[in-house]
């Protein structure tokens, strides 16, 4: 009987270390819900401007435009866009990542066609199934190539630099990919990775180089429910003051981190009401802190804003 007792003593205290280290509390209030809107055929990506919300309504292949309380503005790319997915805007442009079409389109932010970079493959400069992109303050391009397996570092005429991860090759390794969703970039030109299967976000320096990780136990590909903790991570965003924010998308909310991958808080749970998802896919974060999500099973927008 003791020994039985000393067993189960054990396993309590293994529970309770696992549980300290691998399950963080949360450092922040949270967030409030504040509205939801649209009508969508599956929306996925999601930017904002200084007032203005743009959300890729990806199975009628078009951009669609809000103000930020929801009222519609405008729509355009009904004619070059196949399945529009993440989206990011840089120096008042806006970048479309064209998942059927194997390339990224760029507009004015009136909704006038600018240019294209890339065609399908998987040889430099070249995609298969573009999921996300982003830029940094010299025009060039991180683009999250997501059958290829790779990060691709582009010039902003669209010519190969590098890339991060071996092309059709998935890994849970340091720096390699399995189905990457989607990239944003700091003011300081650290990258931030939705490395979408492995459940984790990848963090490289400017040049390329591998930063940390996190995201379950040693950031694995060891997927969960738990807080610091994700089942698919579908996009990334980073907010103002330089907090990370990431769509865990099987697990029906937003997670919020410091740079360093602490755990802030998170919000949303599995439903149809007010302040629920089903699959929040993509997450934006305008300058004042506002959060606005796409809910892609319940086709709306959904808005929040940090607890006081």
């Amino acid at each position: 009987m003791k020994a039985l007792f000393k067993f189960i003593g054990l396993i309590v205290v293994l529970f309770a270390m696992f549980w300290l280290i691998w399950i963080p509390s949360p450092q922040e209030p949270g967030y409030i819900f504040v509205s939801a809107w649209g009508e969508f055929n599956d929306p996925i990506g999601i930017a904002v401007s200084d007032a203005e919300v743009f959300v890729s309504d990806s199975r009628n292949g078009k951009i669609q435009v809000f103000d930020f309380d929801g009222n519609f503005k405008r729509a355009f790319g009904e004619k070059e866009l196949g399945r529009p997915m993440n989206l990011t805007i840089h120096d008042n442009e806006l970048y479309v990542a064209d998942y059927w079409n194997d390339n990224i389109l760029i507009y004015s932010l009136d909704g006038e066609l600018l240019r294209s970079i890339g065609q399908a493959g998987n040889g430099p400069s070249e995609f298969n199934g573009v999921a996300g992109v982003a830029v940094n303050d010299k025009g060039e391009l991180f683009v999250a190539d997501f059958s290829n397996q790779r990060i691709q570092h582009l010039r902003p005429d669209g010519e190969f630099i590098e890339q991060l991860g071996t092309t059709e090759k998935v890994g849970i390794s340091s720096g390699e990919m399995n189905y990457p969703t989607d990239v944003a970039i700091a003011t300081d030109g650290t990258l931030y990775v939705a490395d979408g299967y492995n459940d984790r976000i990848q963090v490289f320096s400017s040049d390329g180089e591998f930063l940390h990780k996190w995201g379950g136990p040693f950031a694995l590909n060891i997927p969960g429910p738990f807080n610091g903790w994700f089942a698919t991570v579908s996009s990334v965003a980073i907010g103002p003051h330089g907090n990370v924010f990431a769509t865990d998308f099987s697990n029906n909310r937003v997670q919020k981190f410091a740079p360093d991958g602490t755990f802030l808080s998170a919000f949303g749970e599995k439903g149809e009401g007010q302040g629920q998802f089903d699959r929040a896919v993509a997450v934006a974060v305008a300058k004042d802190g506002t959060v606005f999500v796409t809910d892609l099973g319940n086709n709306r927008i959904q808005k929040w804003r940090a607890k006081p």
